[in-house]
């Protein structure tokens, strides 16, 4: 279970059941595609063309070998605020936890860092974050994870968020200086990482834009909120033919925590 906005303690959801799928996009493909003048909703709606679907990467195939063989070691996932990147780590962990087949079979150990909360020290915030428990020795426990490297994937939630003076070890591990054969999959809001890590090489050799949610998967979720929160599915009706008459209320939707949000006063202004 995860809580969606940590202030509404009543609103908890199994990501198993109400994970929306998210329109993942190759970064450089969407940079182009920017600059040519298409908004992200034309973007949207060519990735679910068939013909037009090159760009277009699902959850599932983020860690596959690239088009030369190559198997994609540092992965990084970009999005504006509130898109679903904290989301989409939680949903990796769940999914690792649940035993899918395409996150356990290829590794036997997943960390998830909430660069939030990292004072400095990996080692550390194994036990700092309750990624271990108190009962496991913690040397031995981080012996393993070296002896074991190739199997294990780190997820760094919030690289734009590290703080200069505990950077160290996280761009170590980044950049490969440690965990060398290990998978790491970090998350950043559009274009704030290259404050954090800065090279004269490319660091990321799998780059991943979030552009949100389609209609379609916008208006499940209002259904799904009105829902969880017990109103009549006539509010949710009501507020979906107003954003489909609304082209910014339309773009707002894009993002699952405007999406949640724009429900919440909805539900607010009609209760």
């Amino acid at each position: 279970m995860t809580q969606p906005i940590n202030w509404i303690e009543r609103m908890t959801v199994d990501l198993k059941k109400t994970f929306c799928t998210l329109q993942l996009v190759n970064r450089h493909m969407r940079h182009e595609l920017r600059r040519s003048g298409k908004s992200d909703a034309e973007i949207t709606r060519d990735i679910l063309d068939p013909w037009k679907s090159s760009g277009y990467i699902q959850l599932q195939d983020i860690f596959t070998p690239k088009a030369d063989g190559t198997i994609p070691r540092r992965i990084l996932l970009e999005g504006e605020v509130g898109i679903g990147k904290s989301t989409i780590c939680k949903k990796l962990a769940n999914d690792w936890r649940t035993r899918e087949k395409y996150i356990r079979d290829k590794f036997n150990i997943i960390l998830l860092i909430d660069v939030k909360k990292f004072k400095g020290s990996l080692k550390r915030a194994l036990r700092e974050q309750g990624l271990i428990s108190d009962c496991i020795d913690l040397n031995g426990f981080w012996e393993y994870i070296q002896k074991q490297s190739d199997r294990v994937l780190w997820v760094v939630d919030g690289l734009d968020e590290l703080h200069p003076s505990n950077a160290t070890e996280i761009i170590q591990l980044i950049q490969g200086d440690i965990f060398h054969d290990s998978t790491v999959f970090s998350t950043s809001r559009t274009c704030q990482w290259e404050c954090v890590i800065k090279c004269d090489y490319q660091v990321f050799d799998r780059e991943i834009v979030n552009i949100g949610f389609t209609d379609t998967v916008a208006f499940d979720m209002i259904r799904s909120y009105f829902k969880v929160s017990k109103k009549s599915d006539v509010n949710a009706d009501a507020l979906i033919r107003a954003v489909e008459k609304d082209s910014e209320l339309k773009y707002l939707c894009r993002n699952p925590l405007m999406c949640i949000f724009l429900s919440i006063l909805w539900e607010d202004a009609t209760s």
